[in-house]
């Protein structure tokens, strides 16, 4: 089944409106357009009654749409789908109250477990006018057609890194096509199957095995004891097809800008402006044993020659590099300090390595196999490292990032693992083009020999 709802076509009814930073006591519930601002200064409210779907179906897939009417200028917005927790009255809502007697947990409708929730369901960049912006929101309105209870509707996150505004069109506008929309499609409810009645059945006899002789006793087999296997993987975004490399840098003096299309990182003297780095390291079987993990960075420039020392901090938190901001980690999710600054909530208590950086231009590489081998054991650990410098001057590097246009200059990260026998026993043999022609001979021999051992 497939509905679509959207004010005007006589059955659907909703709500909407935005919240504005700028007049933080007014109501825009007349307004004719939704605004959206970076930094999620300007903020919309939707709310869809979802009565026709019938409660608990299964939902294929459903998807939001807005239409942008205009814009102050040119620049895009990286936008996210976030689940109201509360209600709010239409007629009152504000930058400061959800109704006309209660306030916001934070302003904004910004707390945490209290007007919202902290995921994001769907995100999206818009870039233009007189175009359509959709939202994949499957999972939030499955969620809502389980529990109706639920349904506060949506609030919409934007960060940027230009200070422009988007107008979209609400459900006031004048003509009835360009108004938001939701398009849902999903499956009947089928009716539980009613048992149909049979006869009792009767217990079958079971035969009597008659032995007819002694089996032979077992031939002992000999223990393969295999020697561990070592093993190399270079993961550099864009080469042999892997896409697993996420970066961006934080700017103290931009603290709403997004930097992860960026093709350049930037670490600077003083916490003024640190990187962030995460390799996906699905690719290492998980009984591995690291013994070498060498990160190399790119310097592209520095602008002094004077030394200073960069330190690797694994992060703490997950984070977004198409969201995250000196202030925020992901769309309307705050760093527990500003710049990912805070120890142990933000980041690790201690360096987990350092490294002196004096040249101007050129490869620095730092071993980070104790972080790895953390990392492969508990991938949910995995959330990458954050780079910060410390000296007596005032430094600044540029590094080339996973956007960089030589790829060969890219971060790049390379893994020495040693694998033994259970490890190679438990191997998916899709890692196999992984580990080089003569590992997989030497796998290939060993699981052969486990198979006829056992």
């Amino acid at each position: 089944m497939r509905v679509v709802l959207q004010l005007g076509d006589g059955t659907t009814q909703m709500e909407d409106t935005y919240l504005d930073a700028f007049a933080p006591d007014g109501n825009m519930q007349k307004a004719d357009t939704l605004l959206m601002r970076q930094g999620s200064t300007a903020e919309p409210l939707l709310w869809f009654d979802l009565a026709s779907i019938p409660q608990g179906v299964s939902v294929k897939s459903a998807t939001l749409g807005l239409y942008v009417t205009g814009r102050n200028h040119a620049g895009a917005l990286v936008t996210g789908i976030t689940k109201l927790a509360r209600h709010w009255a239409p007629d009152y809502v504000s930058w400061n109250r959800s109704t006309a007697t209660d306030g916001w947990a934070q302003s904004g409708a910004g707390g945490i477990g209290y007007d919202r929730l902290a995921r994001v369901y769907a995100t999206a960049e818009i870039e233009g006018e007189q175009v359509w912006a959709t939202w994949d929101v499957s999972a939030l309105v499955q969620e809502w057609v389980s529990d109706a209870a639920t349904n506060y509707g949506l609030l919409i996150l934007s960060q940027g890194s230009a200070a422009v505004e988007y107008d979209l069109a609400a459900s006031e506008w004048e003509v009835a096509e360009y108004r938001p929309y939701l398009e849902i499609e999903y499956d009947p409810a089928q009716p539980s199957p009613t048992p149909a009645a049979s006869d009792t059945p009767q217990p079958t006899a079971t035969p009597t095995l008659t032995p007819t002789g002694t089996l032979p006793a077992p031939t002992s087999t000999p223990t393969l004891t295999p020697t561990p296997v070592s093993a190399r993987l270079v993961l550099q975004q864009g080469v042999e097809g892997y896409e697993g490399a996420s970066d961006t840098y934080l700017d103290a003096w931009q603290q709403d800008g997004n930097y992860g299309r960026s093709r350049e990182l930037y670490v600077r003297q003083g916490r003024n402006e640190v990187t962030l780095l995460r390799y996906d390291l699905s690719q290492v079987p998980a009984g591995a044993r690291v013994t070498e993990a060498l990160l190399s960075l790119w310097v592209e420039e520095a602008d002094t020659a004077t030394e200073a020392d960069l330190n690797l901090y694994e992060l703490r938190r997950a984070w977004n590099a198409d969201a995250a901001t000196w202030l925020v980690a992901d769309l309307g999710v705050l760093w527990s300090a500003p710049g990912a600054g805070a120890p142990e909530n933000d980041r690790a208590v201690a360096s987990a390595t350092a490294v002196p950086l004096n040249q101007t231009a050129g490869w620095v590489t730092i071993d980070i196999a104790d972080s790895v081998q953390r990392w492969v054991q508990d991938p949910d650990s995995n959330y990458g490292l954050l780079l910060e410098i410390e000296g007596q001057a005032s430094p600044a590097y540029r590094l080339a990032s996973s956007q960089w246009d030589q790829t060969a200059q890219r971060p790049k990260l390379v893994l020495h693992y040693e694998l033994d026998g259970e490890s190679l026993h438990d191997t998916n043999l899709a890692m196999l083009p992984w580990l080089g022609g003569g590992v997989v001979l030497l796998l290939v021999f060993y699981l052969f020999s486990r198979k006829r051992n056992t």
